[in-house]
């Protein structure tokens, strides 16, 4: 009978990251990120990843793109992989940090000696969304990568711990839009 185990990628968060307000891509900011043991990795093994944020837009006219990603340890996020991204997620006026989740699924395909292959999908849940309706309203809930091609990932680097950071951009300033990671969370299984 084969074994079946779940590892919690630690170390784990203990408080939130700080509020990403730029035009440009920033990490979550969290004091501590969840790390892959590269030592865990097997084919068919999958990872779940978990991340709560909060939104905040006095008014509309900026989007956001809400990204996984993983790379080395202590690592800046624009030198990481891209695992998977839900862009254009506007703002409706009055947000005040109101919730948004945002889920990944993905299961190794292939190990190499120095990479990896990753396929996966996730999605994205938010009432901040323009047409979200805010926090009396049902959550809209975007599925990512929106094509076949962007959910495998053939160039994740395996041979050492993957760190994983929530990765955040935005189009513009324009309402003060901010996006805060207050939880993230990943499990590796087998």
């Amino acid at each position: 009978m084969a074994q079946v185990w779940r590892f919690p990628c630690t170390p784990l968060p203990t408080g939130a990251g700080v509020a990403v307000t730029a035009a440009a891509l920033t990490g979550s900011g969290l004091a501590k990120l969840p790390q892959i043991p590269a030592s865990l990795l097997v084919e068919g093994g999958r990872l779940s990843v978990r991340a709560n944020l909060e939104a905040s837009c006095t008014t509309t006219g900026s989007t956001a793109t809400v990204s996984l990603y993983g790379g080395a340890a202590n690592s800046a996020i624009g030198s990481k992989i891209l695992i998977a991204a839900c862009s254009g997620l506007s703002f409706a006026t009055g947000a005040a940090a109101w919730p948004a989740f945002f889920t990944y699924d993905g299961t190794f395909r292939s190990l190499g000696t120095a990479t990896g292959t990753i396929h996966g999908q996730g999605t994205y849940k938010s009432g901040h969304v323009a047409a979200g309706g805010g926090l009396s309203a049902a959550l809209v809930e975007f599925p990512f990568p929106l094509t076949a091609a962007a959910r495998l990932v053939s160039t994740l680097v395996v041979a050492q711990n993957i760190e994983l950071d929530i990765g955040i951009t935005m189009s513009a300033t324009t309402g003060a839009p901010s996006l805060t990671v207050t939880d993230l969370w990943a499990e590796l299984s087998g």
